[in-house]
């Protein structure tokens, strides 16, 4: 995951205020901007491209998700900014593997000293974890670039048009995770009369269309009851496959004893688009991969 910019810097021990600052973490005394592809590969930028950038105040941010590259990653931020018109929120932006955007450029200078504060905040995806962000940044003045290493998903930095400008690489890998999986018939017997329903945070109860959105004939149906659904030709029919192996995923998704691949939040979107499809391929395409992963094998001796 070390996919930066394949280029070395050496970063200046005696740190003044650099722009991007931020007061969790230590600007590192050594740079090392290094990886295993090319800058164009990485973000189609070259090294200069982005020290460009920093020279002049502009507030890039980078995504680095190789474990699935067609992901997209929501960004919220804000801006406080001593010309009062342009404080208030930002659009959000939207970013897969290797993809930037110029976040926040400034307007005219205002007076020395004062910069424009940005924030700006990553929202993690269910399965996903912030890695970590790196901030590259410039003391005015100074060439070389300042790194260094954040743990949460939210960096604030200032940014001077003309003056000091900052790149922010978040960094995501996927929640480990998978290789478990209760059957529907076990969810139905077994695992039901040993009270295992109770620590998945739903009950045999609970009806299907108050999670899933799924079309009105299954008005009244409980979990326990789609369970034992059969399925058939039509549309209505193939979401009675998906409901089964769905359900079955959403306890083994819940459950603190099975490793699932997937959330229940995960669960409940990637039924619900299905269905919304009106598509047969695309109800029974999810309903067989839900299959395979509840067939995985599960070791659930008691509740």
């Amino acid at each position: 995951m070390n996919r930066y910019l394949q280029v070395s810097f050496v970063v200046l021990l005696a740190i003044t205020i650099a722009a991007c600052d931020s007061l969790g973490p230590t600007p590192t005394a050594t740079a090392t901007l290094n990886t295993n592809t090319s800058v164009s590969d990485s973000f189609g930028k070259t090294a200069d491209d982005f020290i460009d950038n920093l020279k002049a105040g502009v507030f890039t941010v980078c995504k680095i998700a190789e474990d699935d590259p067609t992901a997209v990653f929501e960004f919220n931020g804000s801006v406080v900014s001593p010309r009062a018109e342009n404080n208030g929120d930002l659009d959000p932006i939207f970013l897969s593997d290797g993809e930037c955007v110029d976040f926040w450029v400034p307007a005219t200078p205002g007076a020395t000293g004062n910069p424009d504060t940005v924030t700006v905040t990553e929202l993690v995806p269910d399965g996903w974890m912030n890695d970590g962000i790196t901030v590259y940044s410039l003391e005015e003045g100074v060439d070389d670039p300042i790194v260094m290493e954040e743990a949460g998903p939210t960096h604030s930095g200032p940014v001077l048009r003309g003056k000091t400008g900052c790149l922010l690489v978040y960094r995501n890998s996927k929640v480990p995770g998978g290789g478990e999986g209760c059957t529907p018939g076990a969810w139905k017997n077994r695992l039901k009369k040993i009270g295992a329903w109770d620590l998945t945070g739903y009950a045999t109860g609970d009806l299907v269309n108050d999670v899933f959105n799924a079309p009105v004939v299954f008005d009244g149906v409980t979990l326990l009851e789609a369970l034992s659904l059969q399925g058939g030709d039509s549309f209505d029919e193939k979401v009675e496959i998906l409901l089964r192996a769905a359900t079955a995923a959403l306890l083994n998704a819940g459950h603190p004893g099975v490793d699932y691949n997937l959330t229940p939040a995960q669960v409940i979107t990637q039924v619900n688009d299905a269905i919304a499809t009106g598509n047969n391929t695309a109800v029974t395409d999810l309903a067989t991969q839900l299959d395979d992963w509840n067939n995985q094998g599960c070791d659930i001796t008691n509740g």
